[in-house]
């Protein structure tokens, strides 16, 4: 469901896959689309791991906000797709992901959030024009550099997927659920 083929993997003893369905109740094609190099599937899955699937300095619910804002900025819909339905599944308390990707100033979320997202657009759309006033910003609005520094780990590991699903060509989960019960 890529552009490439797939490696035939066995998803009984692959631990990614193993922990997606657990999770997800199944293998997201962007994953699948990369089977030629399990080692580096497992990289990038440890990675989200340490990065976004628990809370840290920022809460999970915010990192799955920043990773739907720069998938938004970086036109991807594959990312744009999976990320709202996470934040769908974690239950934003009312604010509905599809308003948060339209645009996260009109959504009704905190302004202290609006503030980190705003930063999150600019660093995904112009990360030449960051500057320590950037920083500054977001530190006036009481977010700590242990805070600023996770915001920015999601961020360009938000990119570096975006990119992924871009250039392998990875189709949206929920078409591909859906071709799947066809067959």
């Amino acid at each position: 469901m890529s552009f490439l083929r797939e490696s035939p993997l066995d998803e009984t003893l692959f631990e990614p896959f193993i922990a997606f369905r657990q999770s997800l109740g199944f293998v997201p094609n962007l994953f699948r689309a990369q089977t030629l190099r399990p080692d580096v599937v497992q990289a990038e899955t440890d990675l989200y791991a340490a990065i976004v699937a628990k809370d840290g300095a920022l809460s999970r619910l915010q990192k799955e906000c920043i990773m739907l804002v720069a998938s938004v900025a970086n036109l991807s819909s594959y990312c744009v797709a999976r990320h709202s339905e996470m934040l769908r599944h974690l239950d934003l308390g009312g604010v509905d992901p599809d308003d948060l990707a339209a645009d996260h100033r009109s959504a009704d979320i905190p302004g202290t959030d609006k503030a980190l997202l705003d930063f999150v657009e600019k660093l995904t759309r112009r990360p030449d024009r960051m500057t320590r006033d950037d920083i500054e910003t977001l530190r006036g609005h009481g977010f700590a550099d242990a805070q600023i520094l996770e915001a920015v780990q999601v961020t360009a590991l938000s990119a570096f997927l975006n990119c992924l699903a871009a250039g392998l060509g990875t189709v949206p989960d929920e078409k591909a659920k859906a071709t799947l019960s066809e067959e």
